[in-house]
């Protein structure tokens, strides 16, 4: 029984032992406990301080991000307005660009339909050209027989002249052979018919009484056949008038007046503008108005 009580105080003992042991054991690790609590809590306030600095960073990035996401988000905003602008430009530079595409493309038309109008006209131009020296080489072949031609005329015509004032010399000589009719006077190579003093008539009907005498009214081209007339007749009419045309006087037979004839000063006048015949008086000529009455000379 002292064994079992002894036993039994030695297990109380060890329990006892144990239980210091545990005591200690805890004391110790309370002590840890605190000891890691307290660099839990140095840990912790380095910790809460290190936050509290990154926070602030944090902040701070952030007011800065929020700050350049304000800028990002304006320079966003303008670069696509300024994309926009461009875009509207480039739409309209296109809408310009089809204008005056269209706009070319009209000019161009115009311009080569005139091209093609100048190119078709120059064409015919050249045509006309080439018709036009064909024609003129014709013509001047043509030219050319008819040269030829003339001159066989001219050769031919000269030689008629000349026959020709060969036979009027020989007539000259046979009309100085021939007498005047009765009533006529010889002067040179002609004949001529003086009216009486008493009797006067109108140019026209001067010369359509020389007319039925087989003659003209007189044709006066030298001063001696002039002066002739002259100390025969006093004042009569002859074969020179301007009725065809004003200004300008031929004679009966068509010819002109050659030079400036033998008028009296300041004749022709064409005095109240209807004297368009002529009379001889004192060796001179002068225009006179058709329907006077003057006595008149007849040639042959």
């Amino acid at each position: 029984m002292c064994l079992r009580k002894q036993g039994q105080s030695f297990k109380h003992l060890v329990k006892l032992h144990i239980c210091f042991d545990c005591f200690v054991d805890i004391h110790c690790v309370f002590v840890e406990v605190i000891c890691v609590s307290v660099r839990w809590v140095g840990a912790a306030t380095v910790c809460l301080g290190t936050l509290f600095i990154i926070l602030c960073i944090v902040a701070h990035n952030s007011s800065v991000l929020n700050h350049n996401d304000s800028k990002w988000e304006q320079l966003i905003s303008s670069l696509t307005m300024d994309r926009n602008t461009e875009r509207d430009e480039l739409e309209q530079r296109k809408i310009n660009s089809g204008n005056l595409t269209k706009e070319m493309e009209v000019r161009n038309s115009i311009v080569l339909n005139h091209m093609d109008s100048k190119f078709e006209q120059l064409i015919s131009n050249l045509n006309m050209d080439r018709n036009m020296r064909e024609e003129l080489e014709q013509m001047k072949m043509h030219s050319s027989n008819l040269t030829e031609e003339l001159e066989v005329l001219q050769s031919k015509y000269n030689a008629v002249a000349a026959s020709q004032d060969k036979l009027q010399e020989e007539f000259k000589g046979l009309r100085k052979r021939v007498p005047c009719l009765q009533g006529w006077k010889r002067f040179q190579d002609k004949c001529y018919f003086f009216s009486a003093s008493s009797a006067s008539k109108t140019w026209q009907g001067s010369r359509q009484d020389c007319q039925a005498r087989g003659a003209d009214l007189a044709i006066i081209t030298t001063q001696e056949e002039l002066d002739f007339l002259s100390r025969t007749t006093a004042i009569s009419w002859i074969g020179l008038s301007d009725m065809v045309q004003e200004g300008k006087w031929k004679w009966v037979d068509g010819t002109d007046l050659v030079g400036v004839g033998f008028w009296k000063k300041g004749e022709p006048n064409n005095h109240g503008g209807n004297e368009d015949c002529v009379e001889h008086s004192e060796k001179k000529f002068n225009d006179a108005p058709c329907n006077t009455e003057f006595a008149w000379v007849c040639e042959r």
